[in-house]
């Protein structure tokens, strides 16, 4: 009674709101009183004025919608059915979950017991269930007896509209006669109660009002709203495909032909990609029978429904059987078209439709049927000349239509089988015929290739191909392209045996064999041919045979394509490069990226700059570095021209230069790179060019652009070059300065400041090494909150002078290190003006009394102190003031080590130190000699270690220090020596 009665204030409270507002107000007072909890249900929600007479607030409303398939299990559950199948059948026969009908139709199942026949038969589904049917047929009656004529007659006329509607549509219906007044309004009343609002402008009705219109409505009735739905659904220029299904249905019954030729013309207007997209929506199309006449009553309306069918079919993928039945419907349709010129029009733009477009369905080798009725309209005098206007331009370029349709469909083939069937096709044509089908592949677009790599590369991706049997098939098609005259197709198949019997079937020998026979019979420099052979060879990693072929091609510029002298070059590089032969590699690698750009094909875009970034590593490898880094230069300016995402080629030459980049920087500093799962960093030749990358490479995390011109500063940094990259990189990175790449240059341009002993690169340098690690305090964590998968464009503040104190024990530690390489270097006299230049610049804070110790004598309370007067004293030493000892000697060595560990500059101050400790040792043993323990005892460890030729100077520096150590009369010897044990080596 409650929702009865509320459900009525909501559909009249325009006309007495006030009366029923009292009413449901008193009713709510009392049940508060009596302490009752009072549920109201209603179809639309309580509007503000009953809100707010009753003191609620807006959240006391809450929506229920239909069940879900999990509402109805649970429901089913508690009735004892456990099978979930029941649950999404139900969820199907009540429409979507509509309450009233599920329920119906659980009862009724309950008292057959759930008998599972149904799901065999779906009756309830096909033919409807009684008990679903008389809840409908109570709500119908239920239409009579409440609602007024209007409202009752625009949800008549809404029901026939199959799926969901628009609000111009209800105002369209509205119009027909008899009129209905204010439907727009009437619309409005019933939204709620027998109308769902849905997203936007669209509503739904009610399901209980499925088949409302066919109990209450005549033939005639019907008809006349059917076919005011169908105008309705495509008064506009542009048809919404929501809709065109319903549409389609609608002008049917109605047999509205008007509508029906809008419709087919506006699938046969559309472009490749339209009906791409639309094949998946139009069911009304692609789902028609096509084992009776479409629409009998016009045979020219049928024939194009048909043509329409047959187009988008073709780009339905799971009907290639329906596709070669609607086919053969057109062509038994067109029969009936008594006009010869409409009849031949359609079939030549349905036809050419078809052959010009990538079929997803499926045509197979059927499609020479369709080329040979295509070919037979366009030499006939069926049509007018203008109408055959885009045939004809084909021809003024060299391309016969017909034969350009020819080629599109035979590079769609997906098995080599079908290649025959094409090939006798070709065969049991006239010689003229044929012509005009193989004319495009005398075209300098096109290659011959294409009539047959489409069927072999499918057959590749499915890993389906039979070595003896498809290289028997190629066999075969030879002799008949050989039977034609047409050369090189007959080359082209040969290759194809060659290729087969080696990649397929693992007979070197046997393709090798195929391949002499063929230059004996084609002639020695065939390059098709020549080429085919190298690749068999590099295959087998005869290298010096196939670089040797592949050099005779290039250097006598082969006819090959574009594509082709890029693999060529690629091929020819690897070879080389596995020889040693570096300036050939880089020659050829650069050979195959002019080609790959001259192709002009997107999918070579990424091969071209792996190809220019091989062709850099070729020159490292070769010992110029320099030339490497420019070629890097350029690789990742083109880098930056597509993304990742755009093919699985893009994503592996975003991921692989990056990963050379990081195998050039473990190079040039003889450090190892670890990848994610520690594996050490490797390349091989041609590894960024790979044409065939890993799916898997997709995955892969790609660093911004801006992380790889920050890691390629690093390695121009630590190769100790000048190329140029640090001075402009500011304009090489697209979105700013990023900090991860600040905290890499940083210390790298650190190191090459140590190595070449440049000043004002150490200031600069020191000040941001003073930038970076206050950063890194302030923001409280180890890493600063730097991630390189989730980078921070920004740029590290200067130090503050706070910040500076803090830095001062580690910025004292660069300045002596950098001072001791001017000793180890030989350049002692030039230590005391870079000490002079240090102690002016700023950024940084260092003690006075560690500066003086650098250029004087004094005190020296600290290790730091003490260390700068050992090198104070060993500059004058180095200018003959002084002759120094041989314990000063080891001081400074041992000290210097020690920090160079814990500041990461280990490597480069044992480079310097080895031959400066050899030198210096040479005095001591010279003049010295009677201030060491026992030397005679030792002079063999010291020669070893000095002469270690296969050790690192890592190694070397710990090793003569260790020599040196007993000979000193150090009374801590052991500690030392335990300390010497723990340095890197």
């Amino acid at each position: 009674m409650l929702t009865a009665l509320l459900a009525h204030c909501n559909a009249a409270a325009r006309a007495y709101s006030s009366s029923v507002l009292d009413s449901l107000c008193y009713l709510f007072f009392s049940a508060k009183r009596s302490d009752v909890l009072l549920v109201l249900n209603s179809s639309d929600l309580p509007n503000n004025e009953f809100l707010f007479a009753c003191e609620l607030h807006g959240g006391v409303a809450h929506t229920l919608s239909e069940f879900s398939e999990e509402d109805i299990r649970e429901i089913l559950e508690k009735c004892g059915v456990s099978d979930t199948n029941w649950a999404k059948y139900t969820h199907l026969v009540s429409g979507g979950g509509h309450p009233q009908l599920a329920m119906a139709f659980i009862q009724s199942m309950t008292a057959s017991g759930w008998d599972t026949s149904e799901f065999q038969t779906l009756n309830a589904l096909l033919q409807g269930s009684p008990a679903v049917e008389d809840v409908r047929k109570r709500t119908r009656e239920r239409l009579l007896n409440d609602l007024p004529p209007p409202s009752r007659q625009l949800l008549e006329r809404l029901s026939l509209k199959t799926g969901d509607f628009s609000r111009e549509l209800a105002l369209d219906l509205g119009k027909t006669k008899p009129a209905i007044a204010d439907a727009g309004i009437i619309l409005e009343t019933l939204t709620g109660s027998w109308v769902d609002q849905q997203e936007g402008n669209r509503f739904g009705l009610s399901p209980l009002l499925t088949g409302f219109a066919a109990k209450t409505l005549g033939a005639d009735d019907k008809k006349q709203i059917e076919s005011a739905i169908a105008e309705s659904l495509t008064k506009s220029h542009e048809l919404d495909v929501v809709d065109m299904n319903s549409a389609v249905l609608a002008a049917w019954t109605s047999e509205n032909e008007g509508v029906l030729l809008k419709l087919c013309m506006a699938v046969l207007g559309s472009d490749f990609s339209e009906l791409e997209m639309l094949a998946p929506h139009l069911s009304m199309f692609t789902l028609f029978r096509t084992d009776k006449i479409a629409y009998p009553a016009n045979a020219s309306l049928s024939h194009m429904f048909r043509g329409a069918q047959v187009l988008l079919l073709n780009q339905d993928s799971d009907s290639p059987d329906k596709l070669q039945d609607a086919l053969h419907c057109f062509a038994r349709e067109a029969a009936s078209v008594e006009h010869e010129e409409m009849r031949a029009g359609m079939n030549l733009l349905v036809y050419s439709k078809l052959l010009l477009q990538t079929s997803k369905a499926g045509l197979s080798a059927s499609f020479t049927d369709v080329v040979l009725q295509l070919d037979r309209i366009l030499e006939s005098d069926l049509l007018p000349v203008d109408m055959l206007q885009g045939a004809r331009s084909f021809e003024e370029e060299g391309v016969t239509a017909i034969g350009f349709m020819f080629m599109n469909q035979a590079r769609q083939l997906k098995k080599i089988q079908d290649l025959r069937c094409v090939f006798d096709f070709l065969d049991s044509a006239s010689p003229k015929f044929r012509s005009r089908l193989l004319a495009p592949f005398t075209h300098d677009d096109f290659e011959v290739d294409m009539l047959v790599s489409g069927a072999w590369l499918r057959e590749h991706d499915n890993e389906t191909i039979d070595s003896p049997v498809h290289s028997a098939i190629f066999a075969r098609l030879e002799g008949q392209a050989s039977s034609w005259g047409e050369t090189d197709l007959a080359v082209c198949c040969r290759k194809y045996q060659a290729i087969i019997l080696d990649e397929y079937g693992s007979d070197k020998e046997g393709a090798l064999l195929i391949l002499d026979e063929g230059l004996s019979k084609f002639g020695q420099t065939n390059s098709e041919l020549v080429r085919a052979k190298a690749k068999v060879l590099y295959r087998s990693e005869d290298h010096k045979e196939s670089l040797a072929l592949s050099k005779m091609l290039i250097e006598s510029d082969a006819p090959l394509s574009e594509v082709e002298k890029a693999f060529l070059g690629r091929d020819a590089a690897i070879s080389a490069e596995k020889q040693g032969d570096f300036k050939t590699a880089r020659r050829y690698y650069l050979y195959g990226s002019d080609a790959a750009k001259k192709s002009n094909l997107p999918d070579m875009t990424a091969m071209r700059v792996g190809l220019l970034a091989d062709a850099a590593l070729a020159s490292w490898h070769d010992g110029d570095r320099q030339t490497c880094l420019q070629d890097f230069v350029a690789v990742l300016s083109e880098l930056s021209k597509f993304r990742p995402d755009e093919t699985l080629r893009t994503a592996h030459c975003h991921a692989v230069v990056r990963h050379v980049l990081l195998w050039l920087d473990q190079d040039a500093t003889g450090e190892q790179r670890l990848l994610e799962n520690n594996e050490e960093t490797k390349i091989y030749p041609g590894c960024v060019s790979n044409p065939e990358p890993h799916p898997k490479i997709k995955t892969r995390f790609i660093t911004p652009i801006e992380m790889a011109w920050y890691m390629l500063t690093t390695i121009e940094n630590h190769a100790f070059l000048d190329v140029g990259i640090t001075e402009n990189l500011e304009r090489f990175l697209p979105a700013g300065p990023v900090l991860e790449g600040q905290m890499l240059l940083g210390s790298a341009k650190m190191q090459k400041a140590m190595a070449l002993l440049d000043t004002k690169l150490f200031i600069s340098a020191l000040r941001d090494t003073n930038s970076y690690f206050s950063f890194v305090q302030s923001n409280g964590t180890i890493s600063g909150g730097l991630d390189v998968k989730n980078v921070t464009y920004s740029t590290f503040p200067l130090a503050t002078a706070e910040q500076q104190a803090k830095l001062k024990n580690l910025t004292e530690q660069f300045i002596l290190l950098f001072c001791a390489n001017y000793l180890f270097q030989g350049n002692a006299l030039e230590m005391l003006g870079a000490v002079k230049e240090i102690s002016e610049a700023s950024g940084f804070s260092v003690r006075p009394e560690v500066l003086d110790r650098l250029q004087s004598e004094g005190p020296t309370p600290d290790f730091h102190t003490d260390l700068a007067k050992l090198l104070f004293m060993e500059r004058l030493v180095a200018t003959g003031e002084q002759q120094g000892t041989p314990r000063q000697v080891f001081e400074v060595a041992f000290k210097s080590l020690q920090v160079a560990q814990q500041i990461g500059s280990y490597r480069i101050i044992a480079d310097s130190l080895v031959l400066w400790l050899e030198q210096r040792w040479a005095f001591v043993w010279e003049r010295q000699r009677f201030l060491l323990s026992r030397p005679s005892l030792h002079e063999t460890s010291i020669k070893t270690a000095m002469n270690n030729e296969v050790a690192s100077p890592e190694t070397m520096a710990a090793e003569i220090l260790s020599a040196i150590l007993p000979m000193l009369g150090i009374e801590n010897q052991s500690e030392l020596e335990a300390i010497i044990a723990t340095l890197p080596r």
